[in-house]
């Protein structure tokens, strides 16, 4: 087969031409060199091109598909851009960025640059490059269904799109308090979906409009947005615990909700809450640490979108 492959691109067809769709191109130019044939220029530059922003091919399982599909509907855009589907997001929190880039960097070179932002005034971008086998990111909505009526990938995909769109939330309550369980997002369909499968694996989520605040910075952006909360406490741990979510910051939250009893001794709860505070704050320092440096990096390059890779 090599030995007709010498012959054709002697004859002078293109590495597409004997590739025929049936495998890569880079293959046959690989197989060509092993031979010590004689590349045309062109095809050398594309050698080079190629190998230097070489994407490695999702192989993962249903689950880490299901994960990637729910952190794409709430928090990263993913557009075609040449034969690679380009894949991006904007952050200001570290551990966003952490997880980007342990999903993404074995598949492709990450870059990142900081801009500005309404909400933040700045924060950081991230984009990969990656090849086809990501193009169910470009239509993620197209698998909801399937993935809604099997339990494991639900759960996968509502970790995937609780680490974009969700939190935890303490309250104090009386002389104890509780743990909220929430998404929020534009979305009503989906939440109401995503409800409704809950529901079916006896919770009882509760959605409802509720009102962003006026002054976050968006001049055009809707006031209202969707939110689907968890409020008894056996509900929220429980699905807090069977999510295998990979958001740091959010796995943290989880890890110290979950050694919270709602009829411990009040000074244990006390202690709790005390290292609730603090943990909150360690976050908040992350970001606003984060988005000073995205600052500086925004100030200081002569141009200002230039990428840096990751």
């Amino acid at each position: 087969m090599v030995d007709e492959w010498v012959n054709r691109y002697q004859a002078g067809e293109s590495l597409n031409q004997i590739a025929r769709n049936e495998l890569s191109p880079v293959t046959v130019l690989i197989h060509l060199r092993r031979r010590g044939l004689p590349l045309r220029d062109r095809v050398e530059a594309q050698i080079k091109a190629v190998t230097k922003h070489r994407k490695t091919s999702f192989a993962g399982k249903e689950a880490e598909r299901a994960y990637i599909i729910g952190l794409r509907i709430g928090d990263l855009h993913a557009v075609r851009h040449g034969r690679a589907v380009r894949v991006r997001v904007s952050t200001t929190h570290p551990a966003m960025i952490e997880l980007f880039s342990d999903i993404f960097s074995e598949h492709g070179p990450i870059y990142k640059y900081p801009k500005k932002s309404p909400l933040t005034e700045f924060e950081w971008s991230l984009e990969c490059d990656l090849n086809s086998s990501f193009e169910f990111l470009l239509d993620p909505n197209a698998e909801i269904r399937r993935i809604v009526e099997n339990e494991a990938l639900f759960l996968a995909f509502l970790a995937g799109f609780f680490d974009a769109d969700g939190s935890i939330y303490y309250h104090k309550k009386a002389t104890h308090g509780g743990f909220e369980f929430a998404l929020t997002n534009m979305d009503a369909p989906l939440l109401r979906m995503i409800a409704e499968r809950l529901g079916r694996m006896g919770f009882h989520p509760r959605l409802r409009l509720t009102q962003q605040e006026k002054d976050r910075g968006v001049e055009k952006g809707s006031q209202a947005i969707w939110r689907l909360s968890l409020w008894r406490h056996e509900e929220v741990s429980d699905i807090i615990r069977r999510l295998p979510t990979r958001h740091s910051e959010k796995t943290a939250k989880r890890d110290l909700a979950l050694q919270f009893d709602y009829r411990q001794a009040v000074f244990e709860r006390a202690l709790l809450i005390r290292e609730w505070e603090q943990l909150k704050s360690t976050i908040k320092e992350g970001c606003s640490a984060c988005i000073r440096d995205a600052e500086t990096a925004y100030e200081g390059a002569t141009k200002p979108r230039t990428a840096q890779k990751v």
